[in-house]
């Protein structure tokens, strides 16, 4: 742990070139450069976080962002001997440097990458320094910089200084990257190391590659061949090392992230020090082999951008991230996270590193389509400085160009594939679904067919999203509360909405892991606040309390397991199903293994009563082969009690010494679930989030109108008369209708807005 928060502090400062500029810096919001800078903002942060606050709002939900930049300050002194210096600075969404009154340089590709400003000929290298930052907003980004302009009500548009900044210090030789290329397979690895001659004449190099392990012991050295650089030549250098002993960096709660640092040094001189990470990414058909290793993904979502909203303070926290992150990693069972609509300051990577996550890194791009002419060009610009900057960290195993659209980018993703062949494009390499059909009650069950050729991923899949509060967030009524109507439940409180959630969850995920699919999750562990949800109640900021979903997700993340094949949120949300006392009960069993060796488990199907006693039991045995599932139909049956009531029904593994118990499946026996449809004590309505001000009269005629159909919309006339929109699906067709509804609670009037065709769906019904 120690060595952790060691390794957390960037290894800049531990570069005797660099100096850091991280920090409180001075803020102000004007059009012109500013005299006086009334507030003080952390580095790395966004300007939201200045204090005092700058103004009500920097985040503009609406695109309609009415300033063009924030302004930021800072003073340091330098004392060391008269050479070069490079600034290295990364804020969103563009930024302008002036340094001791001069400007110095513009960039418009520096929001996900670090961009480079020369400030040699402008740096006081013995006295006081003045450093000030024009930083863009959101209006004046360029393409592919945005966040998508489709959302405007999700993601924050506040502009910022978002990671870290420093000062590069350099000599006759420069060295401005270097890059260490595992392949496992081969039993090599590549290093590239990028350098400059910025003497006037022409120099013999002959460089070394010192290999460090995270105690800072030697473990490899390697003498690089000599190379003549021209005057002022800038050349990546290439030196392919076999055998390096190094040891594997593997991911997950039982992994072991073993980190290494590379320092290249010339003439005794270093000039450059990295930190990887001896891992591969291979595809083999539709799996992903880590290190040569078949490995499920146990998944979720980060959506970053949109945590700025609401939890900056936390989410640019390292101690409060690296909680985090172990948190779903030791306490949960994920492994994978996708970084979701934009990368994260560049701590979250080191973090991930150094914890053994990996991640998937998604491109801000949604709802786009293949860019052309200046905005191709700048796309272009920016991917090759992302991956650039980012390809030495391990936990980066995949890079992502979009969300949902369609943008292809083939010619530049050949590219960048030949540049970094350690890791693949998810929506090239993965067959990338997102499945919210079952979550909405569109379809009866859940559905997926997973790609013959690609491993399948599912990395949305549920629509039921609760905001810190414990409530449907009001502003996604036409999500989160459709889905609510959709499943029956009008009223709620906080308990029956998680264990709504959680059902859905345990559904979909049990059905998914039968399919052995590389990777599924709900969406989202962590997000904002418009869209409402993460997976811990409160503020986050203080404590990680999780939802009763997560207890459902970290029995679905266990490497050996197993659950009930059952729809247990339909049946007691949507048909609200009773099974006749005294009956036998029997649903399919999915059984999976993660694992590299066969597993012979002796399997317990118990039923259990309100106090959790057994009331009864079935056993069988049953061989789960290595990285594979099982769906057995007929594998037990209980009989069911003679008294009514709620039961559970656990299924239990014991294995090799080790054992499981899955999450309980709950099932009503000689009486209905509860109706959520009629109001109780404390209660929450979901029709005040589509229109607030409705009677309880009204409201009962909407839900008797809406006849267990999704509601899309309610609005009022002039006359006073509800106008209730929803849509009623069937295996061929989905069709939407509108009701009138009068204040007695009355439909007046049914017209048919439209239909479109939704044939296909119970085909792939399991």
């Amino acid at each position: 742990m120690i060595l952790n928060i060691i390794a957390a502090v960037s290894l800049l400062a531990a570069h005797p070139s660099i100096m850091s500029l991280d920090g409180n810096w001075q803020t102000a919001l004007q059009d012109a450069m500013p005299a006086e800078y009334p507030s003080s903002c952390p580095v790395p942060g966004i300007a939201s976080q200045s204090l005092p606050p700058l103004t009500d709002n920097l985040h503009h939900f609406a695109t309609d962002v009415d300033y063009d930049c924030i302004w930021y300050r800072k003073n340091f002194d330098v004392s060391r001997p008269r050479g070069g210096a490079v600034l290295h600075l990364r804020a969103k969404y563009n930024a302008e440097v002036f340094l001791n009154g001069k400007r110095v340089g513009c960039s418009d590709a520096c929001t996900y990458s670090h961009a480079e400003f020369d400030i040699s000929d402008y740096l006081d290298f013995r006295g006081p320094n003045e450093l000030v930052v024009k930083v863009g907003s959101w209006r004046t980004a360029s393409f592919p910089s945005k966040e998508n302009k489709n959302e405007w009500w999700r993601t924050s548009r506040c502009p910022g200084i978002w990671d870290s900044v420093w000062i590069d210090f350099y000599g006759s030789l420069r060295a401005p990257s270097l890059e260490v290329l595992p392949d496992v397979e081969a039993g090599k690895i590549l290093c590239r190391v990028q350098v400059c001659n910025n003497s006037g004449r022409s120099r013999r190099v002959r460089g070394h590659l010192f290999f460090r392990d995270a105690q800072g012991r030697k473990v490899l050295r390697y003498r690089c061949r000599a190379e003549k650089l021209s005057a002022g030549e800038r050349r990546t250098l290439a030196y392919e090392i076999a055998d390096p002993g190094f040891k594997l960096w593997t991911p997950g709660r039982k992994g072991a992230p073993i980190l290494y640092s590379a320092d290249y040094l010339c003439r005794k001189r270093l000039l450059k020090t990295v930190r990887f990470g001896y891992r591969d990414v291979k595809i083999s058909g539709t799996r992903v082999l880590i290190n040569g290793v078949p490995t499920h993904f146990c998944s979720e979502n980060v959506a970053f951008q949109r945590t700025l909203i609401s939890w900056a303070d936390a989410v640019m926290d390292p101690v409060w991230v690296r909680r985090f992150i172990r948190t779903m990693i030791h306490d949960y069972g994920f492994n994978h996270l996708r970084m979701h609509l934009g990368h994260a300051p560049s701590f979250w990577y080191d973090i991930a590193d150094e914890e053994g996550l990996m991640l998937q890194d998604e491109w801000c791009f949604m709802h786009e389509k293949d860019p052309s002419g200046e905005k191709l060009e700048q796309t272009g610009t920016e991917f090759r400085l992302w991956v650039r900057e980012n390809i030495n960290h391990p936990s980066v195993i995949a890079w992502d160009m979009e969300n949902e659209g369609d943008v292809s980018l083939t010619d530049l993703c050949t590219e960048l594939k030949a540049y970094d062949p350690t890791r693949p494009w998810a929506e090239d390499d993965f067959d990338t679904q997102h499945r919210y059909e079952y979550s909405e009650n569109i379809v009866p069950r859940p559905y997926c067919e997973p790609d013959a050729v690609r491993p399948t991923t599912v990395l949305e899949s549920c629509r039921l999203w609760i905001n810190p509060y414990g409530q449907l967030e009001p502003r996604e009524n036409f999500k989160t509360s459709r889905t609510a109507s959709s499943w029956g439940v009008f009223y709620y409180d906080t308990p029956r909405l998680e264990r709504l959630q959680a059902a859905i969850h345990a559904d979909q995920g049990t059905y998914f892991r039968s399919l052995k699919v590389l990777a599924w999750a709900p969406f989202a562990a962590l997000s904002g606040t418009v869209n409402g949800h993460n997976f811990f109640r409160g503020n986050i900021r203080d404590s990680l309390v999780a939802r009763e979903n997560l207890k459902v997700l970290s029995a679905l993340n266990s490497d050996v397991g197993g659950s009930l094949l059952t729809l247990q949120a339909r049946e007691f949300y949507k048909d609200r199903i009773s099974h006749a006392p005294g009956s036998s009960f029997t649903r399919p069993v999915v059984l999976w293994n993660d694992t590299g060796s066969d597993v012979d488990a002796k399997v317990k199907v118990a039923l259990l009563d309100a106090t959790g006693s057994e009331l009864a039991a079935a056993e069988f045995r049953a061989c789960v082969p290595a990285f594979d599932a099982l769906t057995l139909k007929d594998a037990f049956k209980l009989n069911l009690p003679s008294e009514a009531g709620e039961y559970d029904v656990v299924v239990s593994l014991e294995y090799e010494g080790d054992s499981f118990e899955c999450f309980p499946r709950r099932i009503c026996c000689g009486l209905q679930p509860e109706d959520l449809s009629k109001p109780f004590p404390g209660a929450v309505c979901v029709l005040d989030h589509f229109l607030p001000g409705l009677s309880d009269t009204e409201k009962a005629g909407i839900i008797k109108s809406a006849a267990g159909n999704p509601i899309d919309g309610i609005s009022r006339s002039a006359d006073g008369l509800l106008k209730l929109r929803y849509t009623k699906y069937d295996p061929d067709l989905s069709k939407s209708f509108e009701t009138t509804v009068d204040k007695s609670g009355k439909a007046v009037a049914v017209r048919s807005i439209r239909q479109r065709s939704s044939a296909g769906w119970l085909q792939h019904a399991f």
